[in-house]
């Protein structure tokens, strides 16, 4: 059985949206997400610390996610970006801060998948809980607890799976589409080109 999650009356909480693209469909459930949240505290007499939010990125990363990592930063947890010397990528790697303390207790996220599609989040989650912070999923009504452990690594392990499903898929319609001669442009632009309708 789940562990329920108790908010105290006044408290202040943080906030994460993430949306997958930038395109207008995303950018409105990236608005519909800030509405939830501000109905959610409101409903509970919470305080929102602030809304951390990251556009057009990954769930399966973390390295690029601005908002993701400055909330992580109030959390009370220290964030270190290196060069790997042998890939030459940056390496997103975290710690819990000596110097700061947590400036709330709880990360409020709609769901799982919103957070991170990457099994290597539960390390994350549990660095968090040591700090003190504790991330309430909404979707699945589910607070990172001890006692929740096990569930939440079903859940991301299914998010880590369906992102992974996803690539896949996306990859062959690329592929396909390239046999049959139609190229996928991205932004509308072939890299090098001017398009002149």
């Amino acid at each position: 059985e789940k562990e329920e999650v108790v908010f105290d009356k006044g408290e202040s909480v943080a906030v994460y949206c993430r949306v997958s693209t930038n395109s207008d469909d995303q950018v409105n459930s990236f608005e519909n997400q800030q509405t939830y949240f501000d109905n959610f505290t409101k409903q509970r007499g919470l305080k929102i610390y602030k809304i951390y939010h990251d556009r057009g990125l990954t769930g399966t990363s973390w390295k690029k996610r601005d908002g993701f990592n400055q909330m992580l930063k109030a959390a009370g947890l220290d964030v270190y970006k290196e060069i790997d010397r042998h890939t030459l990528k940056t390496k997103t790697s975290y710690s819990i801060s000596k110097k700061r303390e947590p400036k709330f207790q709880k990360i409020l996220i709609k769901n799982t998948s919103r957070f991170a599609r990457n099994v290597l989040s539960v390390e994350l989650i549990k660095m968090l809980r040591q700090a003190g912070v504790f991330i309430y999923f909404l979707d699945q009504n589910l607070i990172t607890t001890v006692h929740n452990d096990f569930i939440l690594n079903l859940f991301m392990n299914f998010d880590e799976n369906d992102s992974r499903d996803k690539s896949i898929k996306v990859r062959f319609g690329f592929k396909e589409g390239a046999r049959k001669g139609k190229i996928y442009l991205g932004g509308g632009k072939l890299f090098g080109y001017d398009y002149h309708p």
